[in-house]
């Protein structure tokens, strides 16, 4: 998915919100080098790394980035002008109030330690190794409350239900109104992801 965003009169298309090879059915070309080489072919001037929970694809991030300015990566030696935002995708499934919620969380974080710290956090919950978007039984409250806002994680965009074709706005996953009970859920942008497109509120 991919918004073009207006910064100090300069626009630039970013896509954040993308899978590395280790996430299932995804192609295993999806290397760091090959990213950043189709998004200066595509014009996307910043790409979200995708799925840096994996602990496999995060030595990667961490052996192939080099911060550009705060909050985004480079990577070393690149002769394109590709820069990176870490990025990710919960998945959270679980009972509450009679119904078995499923949503996927889309996150950002600001740094490789503060990406570090929560994959220590998530860790404790289910098995980062599994799949690239892990699959944990947590409550989405409790994901933010007590393993994210510790470490200053940006949510990209507000959580959306986890199966294809349905709304995702906030308000429709029936759990709570994020805006009103969660302020570290609101976004640093204003789209909704809704199906899969994007919306402007």
């Amino acid at each position: 998915m991919a918004i073009n965003i207006s910064m100090d009169q300069a626009t630039f298309v970013a896509d954040f919100h993308i899978h590395s090879r280790y996430s299932r059915a995804t192609s295993k070309n999806l290397t760091l080098e090959e990213l950043d080489r189709v998004a200066a072919e595509k014009g996307v001037g910043v790409l979200g790394t995708g799925d840096f929970t994996h602990p496999l694809w995060f030595a990667e991030l961490e052996r192939e980035l080099e911060e550009a300015e705060p909050g985004l990566y480079k990577r070393k030696g690149s002769p394109y002008g590709t820069h990176f935002l870490l990025t990710c995708e919960v998945a959270s499934i679980y009972s509450k109030g009679g119904a078995v919620r499923r949503v996927h969380t889309p996150l950002s974080a600001p740094s490789l330690e503060v990406a570090r710290t929560i994959n220590r956090q998530l860790g404790q919950v289910g098995n980062l190794h599994s799949d690239g978007r892990p699959i944990l039984g947590l409550d989405i409250a409790e994901l933010a409350k007590g393993h994210l806002s510790p470490t200053n994680a940006v949510w990209s965009f507000p959580p959306t239900r986890g199966r294809r074709g349905f709304r995702c706005s906030v308000q429709r996953v029936g759990l709570i109104r994020w805006k009103k009970r969660l302020g570290i859920w609101r976004p640093i942008f204003s789209p909704l992801k809704q199906g899969s497109r994007l919306i402007r509120r």
